[in-house]
């Protein structure tokens, strides 16, 4: 007897789930992708889901710091050109005012990377919840 629907299968066409190890399931109970039971393949699924949330939030975190970088950069970039003899001096003289180019330019290339990397993570994110989202509502259904 198949443990989870109790239905009678052949003894050579049942599998042993590698992650909970329980015994006899017949092939209807597989995860052909992951070739683990539906319960540890949902698990799985739902811990890697949960994952990437996770990691596109610290992404956006990333992103607000980025444009907060980018922002002061402007700023002192905008106070140096528009009023010289208002500025005070450690916006003339200073090492981070002198290559501000090349800061302005890292600032915007982790704006565009992040943003990059946030939209394949968006993508990841809705196949994974897809993926879960139809195997949970193929279970209650059975």
């Amino acid at each position: 007897k198949c443990v989870q629907c109790e239905s009678f299968v052949d003894r050579f066409s049942v599998f042993i789930c590698k992650g909970c190890r329980r015994t006899p399931l017949c092939e209807s109970h597989r995860d052909p992708e992951l070739k683990l039971c539906e319960n540890c393949s949902n698990r799985l699924r739902r811990k890697r889901l949960r994952d990437l949330k996770r990691g596109l939030r610290s992404l956006g975190g990333f992103m607000l710091l980025m444009q907060f970088l980018f922002l002061v950069i402007a700023l002192i970039f905008t106070a140096q050109r528009l009023m010289p003899e208002m500025s005070p001096a450690f916006i003339w003289d200073n090492f981070f005012v002198r290559y501000i180019y090349l800061w302005g330019a890292f600032a915007a290339f982790g704006i565009f990377v992040v943003y990059l990397l946030q939209l394949s993570q968006r993508g990841s994110i809705k196949k994974l919840s897809a993926q879960v989202h139809t195997t949970v509502s193929i279970h209650r259904y059975r």
